[in-house]
């Protein structure tokens, strides 16, 4: 009769702990991060750029209105916009490098790092992943620094629209 007891608890407690199991779902309020529809840009410019570049980020709304304007102060720029409406991100925005009115050129430098890239990369459940990605500038060296700055006063580093349905 005890034997009969101790399998029957055994079988009782490895039934609780089975249902215990399988009555967890994954939906419980958790949001899954990586599963939020995002966007996630990037911007890095060389060691030298902002010695002689003024940078700044303008925000847009989708009538092309400004919203607001940041200035980069370091050499790496990321930001990440995450939609939790459910439906595709909006964004507008430009980068643009002004050069500054006062700079020095150093005869003690051989090149200068002028070199900037930049990439955004959106994620929907729909398509998934894509990105883009551009570059440009240089390494200028210090006898053509001032011919470089005098032909590049304003460069526009990025001008990029994203409305509902382009990623499709």
């Amino acid at each position: 009769m005890k034997k009969i007891s101790v399998i029957f608890l055994s079988a009782m407690l490895c039934s609780i702990f089975t249902l215990s199991l399988t009555s967890c779902s994954d939906d419980d309020g958790i949001v899954d991060y990586d599963q939020t529809p995002y966007l996630k840009y990037r911007l890095d410019v060389g060691d030298d750029f902002l010695k002689f570049y003024d940078v700044t980020i303008t925000y847009k709304s989708a009538d092309g209105k400004d919203i607001y304007t940041e200035k980069l102060n370091e050499s790496s720029w990321v930001e990440r916009m995450d939609n939790y409406t459910g439906g595709d991100p909006v964004f507008y925005y430009i980068i643009t490098a002004n050069a500054k009115s006062e700079y020095t050129i150093s005869n003690a430098v051989p090149t200068y790092n002028l070199t900037y890239s930049y990439g955004v990369m959106w994620y929907t459940k729909k398509t998934g992943a894509k990105e883009y990605k551009q570059g440009g500038g240089g390494k200028i060296t210090h006898a053509n620094m001032q011919e470089y700055i005098n032909s590049h006063q304003t460069i526009e580093i990025c001008n990029i629209t994203m409305k509902p349905g382009m990623d499709e």
